[in-house]
């Protein structure tokens, strides 16, 4: 097979696993990836400094961790069924692409290699690892209130990265938790601002 159009395919698989938009297939160019959070209209721009390792780990994620990635998108999109959420997204793809390099960093510095070692299988761990620091951002963002205008994108990376880092089985355990949601309105909570998955 052309391994362009598999590389679209992964593309394609993830926008509609994320969009819920399985009608047709996204054309390889167009504004419909800013919906998933790409800079612009063709997604290999982004992808440029990891290339398919970022691709790989974002089918992973959309295969599965499908709830918690949704969850995070809707999050990040800003979707109207979470009104806490105006005004604080974030672009969820290069998110991901941002945790693909702090997964790699971590591989390269030895901080995955035990649990990688423990488990025995290299591509499970760096994917679970890269799951975890997803959870855990968006964990970080919504506490914290943090928001792309207020410039606080790259630093809640940096954040996250040296906690991947200083403690990567914290991230392993953060990708079988919950997402964390803040309340449907404000000043109400009826279940601990976490989205159930049961």
């Amino acid at each position: 097979a052309d391994v362009g159009y598999m590389h679209l395919r992964m593309l394609q698989t993830i926008f509609a696993q994320l969009t819920g938009d399985k009608n047709t297939a996204a054309p390889r160019m167009g504004g419909h990836w800013e919906r998933i959070g790409f800079q612009g209209t063709d997604p290999a721009t982004d992808l440029r400094d990891l290339g398919m390792m970022s691709v790989l780990q974002m089918v992973y994620l959309v295969c599965k961790h499908l709830a918690q990635v949704k969850s995070v998108f809707k999050y990040a999109a800003e979707d109207p069924s979470i009104p806490a959420a105006q005004g604080h997204g974030y672009p969820f793809s290069l998110l991901c692409i941002s945790i693909s390099k702090i997964c790699l960093a971590a591989v390269r510095n030895g901080s995955l290699i035990p649990a990688m070692n423990r488990d025995g299988d290299f591509f499970k761990v760096a994917n679970k690892f890269t799951a975890g620091v997803l959870i855990e951002f968006h964990k970080h963002w919504v506490t914290k209130g943090c928001s792309v205008e207020g410039g606080d994108f790259q630093s809640a990376i940096e954040t996250l990265s040296s906690r991947a880092m200083a403690n990567p089985d914290a991230m392993l355990r953060a990708a079988e938790g919950r997402v964390h949601m803040p309340p449907r309105e404000p000043g109400l909570t009826d279940d601990g601002g976490f989205a159930d998955f049961s």
